[in-house]
């Protein structure tokens, strides 16, 4: 059913209104549930942090090699990663080195599908500070594609025989790998669903 941006009224033959007169945002008695409220302030507060992480991240691995540390022109801004390479090999020179020899094309594919979900968050800031309707689908569609993507991470990582990350010690896996990554399904997920439960609330 389409609404005009304007109320609507159909009248009878003495020119009064013979139905009720039903704002733009109303639809069969309830307001459409796509307000920016709709969204939390603590999964807003996430959103914000998640997208300079992920930004960051993302930078890291298509900077490459400029954005390596010590010997990367920029790699001052990505000093913890020559950490992090150590333990999660598809951020090491070996991976940039496998994906120019066309044998290794995961860290940038999810770098740049990082990029999508950062473009997405701006987007839903951006209608969410002038009260723009379909903000709150903006952050939906957004965590679930940052919450499968990291399945999917895990998931290439399993079937490939931990071939990126098997060669750590445990206490290194769940502290630097597992952990810190899984937090990139699970408050996506929890976001998603609040946001779900709320607008079918609104339903």
């Amino acid at each position: 059913m389409a609404v005009s941006k304007q109320r609507f009224a159909i009248l009878n033959k003495s020119g009064a209104p013979a139905v009720p007169i039903v704002p733009a945002d109303h639809v069969d008695g309830f307001q459409l549930p796509t307000r920016p409220e709709l969204v939390p302030g603590w999964a807003r507060a996430w959103l914000a942090v998640s997208s300079v992480v992920v930004l960051w991240d993302a930078s890291y691995v298509l900077l490459q090699p400029h954005s390596f540390y010590p010997e990367g022109r920029y790699g001052a801004i990505w000093i913890p990663y020559a950490k992090y390479a150590t333990v999660d090999k598809l951020y090491s020179r070996e991976a940039f080195e496998d994906f120019h020899r066309g044998t290794e094309g995961w860290g940038v594919t999810q770098s740049t599908m990082n990029l999508v979900e950062v473009a997405l968050l701006a987007l839903y800031a951006c209608y969410a500070a002038i009260g723009q309707r379909g903000a709150a689908l903006l952050a939906l569609i957004s965590c679930i594609m940052t919450a499968a993507k990291t399945i999917a991470y895990f998931l290439i990582d399993y079937n490939e025989n931990w071939r990126a990350t098997g060669h750590n010690d445990t206490q290194t896996w769940w502290t630097l790998f597992f952990l810190p990554s899984s937090l990139w399904i699970i408050l996506p997920v929890l976001v998603a669903t609040t946001i779900i439960q709320r607008i079918w609330r609104e339903l």
